[in-house]
């Protein structure tokens, strides 16, 4: 095969690997977005102010926090599945330009011998669904807890400025993503953020495959 046609099928290649990932991460947003939202409902503690209750002030902070963590959740969830896409898809989409190069090559390329046959890649994407259920919730918590911790304290009177909102993000940052001690994440913080995009444990790996028993 000419070597410049074989480098602008490898470009053409990659570019629509690209597009793939695009489209994919776009068609899973909403997915996300519903799971997030039933997660952190507020709209039970909205109704129940409308009832003046006597403890509505606990009611507002409970808000505050599920509204902070949803906003927080989101963009760290986000960020995990555009990126766990694109390399999955990545690495699916170079072992199948290898098949592709080899077919081109042998006509009758054994099924056996593919580097990436179709029942394998269907169950190696599958594992995002761990991100989309157990991982978000893992997600959640974890972005929970720091903001319980750092914006628990903040009065619902008290108005922020630009300032100290990104003041509040940055500590928000430390506590989820760890605190450098040392070199090292804080002991606190030994679990890192890829366990919430991709299973870690041959138990989470078999739940995440479930889906594809079937196909």
């Amino acid at each position: 095969m000419n070597e410049a046609f074989r480098k602008a099928r490898k470009q053409h290649h990659f570019d629509g690997t690209q597009r793939t990932c695009n489209t994919t991460a776009l068609s899973l947003l909403p997915t996300l977005q519903q799971r997030l939202m039933a997660l952190l409902d507020t709209e039970a503690l909205t109704k129940s102010l409308k009832q003046r209750p006597d403890n509505k002030i606990e009611i507002w902070g409970q808000i505050k926090i599920a509204s902070f963590t949803r906003t927080i959740a989101a963009v760290y969830s986000a960020a995990l599945l555009m990126t766990t896409l694109r390399v999955q898809l990545n690495i699916i989409g170079g072992y199948m330009f290898l098949d592709s190069l080899a077919s081109a090559d042998d006509h009758e390329v054994n099924q056996d011998r593919l580097l990436a046959p179709l029942p394998l890649q269907k169950r190696y994407l599958a594992l995002i669904e761990h991100l989309l259920g157990q991982g978000l919730e893992d997600l959640v918590h974890r972005v929970k807890t720091a903001v319980e911790k750092v914006v628990g304290s903040v009065s619902l009177k008290d108005q922020l400025s630009l300032g100290d909102v990104e003041k509040l993000i940055k500590e928000l940052r430390r506590e989820v993503e760890g605190h450098p001690t040392n070199g090292c994440l804080h002991p606190a913080q030994d679990c890192h953020l890829v366990q919430c995009a991709l299973p870690t444990t041959t138990h989470q790996q078999v739940i995440a495959l479930r889906c594809t028993a079937s196909a």
